[in-house]
């Protein structure tokens, strides 16, 4: 891993997302570097002369920043795994941590920002992160979450490739005396091939428990192979609901960033997007 890129916004949640982005640098000998957004507030755009308070110079306000970074790295005590110069640049946040991370990286961000309303016109930072990002995204979504660290690690496989590559990053990326959970869910049948076509309903159920057990089996192969304590959970029922249960104990719950075709993306959901405001666990989402 080269760099765990952490989104800071001084908001409280940032704040959390830094510290546990500190340890986990630290654990994985990776660099920390902290990176935050800023953008023009509203009234700058104002004709004149209602727009009578000064705009401030994107220079000025770029160094101000470092500056308070610079107080938040030695406040938080992150010094030891902290990188300068911090990176710094006007712009939306999602935008700015995807665009600077390489698929060696991870990022790191809070589950919210400075408030509801602002989450909601603009959109979730994190969310946008774990969509677009080349790399593993962590959801850090409170302090309770953050500081968990007895639980399983909790992996969901569907036998994508993305569901794979996460089992592969929980196993490089987590205390490998910790037992990891592979949690498949079967029951929500694809409704459609990976052609547009209508499938058998009479068909299918047989069809995805199979799949969930072949995908918990080759989860096995891969854990006896190095030698990780594991244990498979094969259930019926919706994937987001299963996980979301199991990411109640779990000290981090990983997920692939897609699931196993585009027709059924569209039709069901994205299981990581509806998981990564889960409010009782860290969750870590992951490309393939």
């Amino acid at each position: 891993m080269k760099r765990v890129l952490v989104g800071v916004d001084f908001s409280e949640g940032s704040l959390v997302a830094l510290r546990w982005a500190a340890r986990f640098a630290r654990t994985t000998t990776a660099r920390l570097q902290l990176v935050s957004a800023w953008e023009h507030p509203w009234w700058a755009f104002l004709p004149s002369p209602i727009n009578i308070t000064p705009v401030p110079v994107n220079g000025e306000v770029e160094n101000a920043i470092r500056r308070q970074l610079d107080d938040l790295v030695v406040l938080e005590r992150v010094h030891d795994v902290a990188t300068r110069p911090h990176v710094v640049a006007e712009g939306g946040a999602a935008h700015l941590l995807t665009e600077l991370a390489g698929p060696d990286d991870t990022i790191v961000v809070g589950s919210r920002g400075h408030g509801a309303l602002h989450d909601t016109v603009l959109g979730s930072v994190s969310t946008r992160c774990a969509t677009t990002a080349p790399c593993p995204v962590v959801v850090v979504p409170t302090e309770a979450a953050a500081n968990r660290t007895e639980g399983p690690v909790v992996v969901g496989l569907d036998g994508s490739a993305n569901s794979i590559a996460a089992l592969h990053w929980a196993v490089a990326h987590t205390d490998p005396e910790v037992p990891i959970t592979v949690s498949a869910a079967w029951g929500i049948p694809l409704l459609f091939d990976h052609d547009g076509s209508q499938r058998d309903f009479s068909l299918t159920l047989d069809a995805d428990r199979i799949r969930a057990l072949d995908a918990a089996s080759a989860a096995g192969d891969i854990l006896c192979a190095v030698d990780r304590k594991y244990e498979v959970a094969v259930e019926q029922g919706e994937a987001r609901r299963l996980l979301a249960e199991h990411g109640h104990e779990a000290s981090i719950l990983i997920v692939g960033a897609r699931g196993r075709s585009g027709v059924s993306y569209t039709l069901l959901g994205s299981v990581a997007t509806s998981l990564i405001h889960h409010p009782d666990c860290v969750v870590a989402v992951v490309p393939g």
